[in-house]
């Protein structure tokens, strides 16, 4: 059996989180307008309704080109990577909507890391399709030296996180009509629970096995001829 190198793990998690508050702009932003039930794309969200979905994330996504510069304190590095394996799903409970954020949404998805007095770990997806557009982030923060500013975790620490209302950010924004029409979903976890750390084998390992597989088939041919 021929052995592949593994360097990148693809780390899945799955997640709940509960709708905390729901608030309402049209046109501008400075008019926020707190609701207790909302409609997006023809399905009601009301406060309370679950949160459903999964997520994973390439431990090897390369550092974003610019990077922003350090303030009071806190480093801020920032991963972005069309070719790594980070994903989200998600879907809201009694509802038909249903997310999917990959490498060929509207923007590729970006993982923030902060360091500093707080650490943070925060997974940011957006979509853009037919004039909507569709943004959420994930985070993950806590006290303490719990992230580094020079590489992503293998896993996320969850003993060491706290979690507030604003773990779960949803922003669906309209421009089909006249006017514009934004709606800020806020949640907070209920639970994150680790599902799979999958070895991703590097470039050359593939090479190797098809090496490998290559003499294999080299030898059989031999035998056949000499039988």
């Amino acid at each position: 059996m021929i052995a592949l190198p593994a360097k990148a793990d693809i780390v899945t998690y799955n997640f709940t989180a509960k709708i905390e508050t729901l608030t309402e702009y049209t046109n501008s932003l400075s008019n926020p307008m707190p609701v207790s039930n909302a409609v997006v794309r023809g399905e009601n969200l009301s406060l309370g309704n679950a949160v459903k979905g999964s997520f994973t994330y390439d431990t090897t996504t390369r550092r974003a080109s610019s990077q922003p510069e350090p303030k009071n304190g806190q480093v801020s590095t920032i991963y972005s990577d069309s070719f790594a394996a980070n994903t989200l799903n998600f879907t809201f409970d009694k509802t038909k909507l249903n997310f999917h954020f990959n490498n060929d949404s509207f923007l590729v998805p970006e993982i923030h890391v902060e360091n500093g007095s707080y650490d943070s770990l925060s997974y940011i997806y957006s979509t853009l399709q037919d004039s909507i557009h569709n943004f959420v982030k994930l985070s993950f923060s806590g006290s303490g030296d719990i992230f580094s500013d020079t590489a992503l975790p293998a896993t996320i620490p969850l003993d060491k996180i706290n979690y507030d209302p604003y773990d779960f950010y949803y922003v669906f924004s309209d421009y089909s009509g006249t006017s514009r029409r934004i709606l800020k979903v806020r949640g907070q976890f209920s639970s994150v629970e680790l599902v799979s750390i999958t070895p991703v084998p590097e470039p050359r390992g593939y090479l190797m096995l098809l090496a490998g597989l290559a003499g294999v088939g080299l030898i059989a041919r031999r035998r056949q001829v000499r039988r």
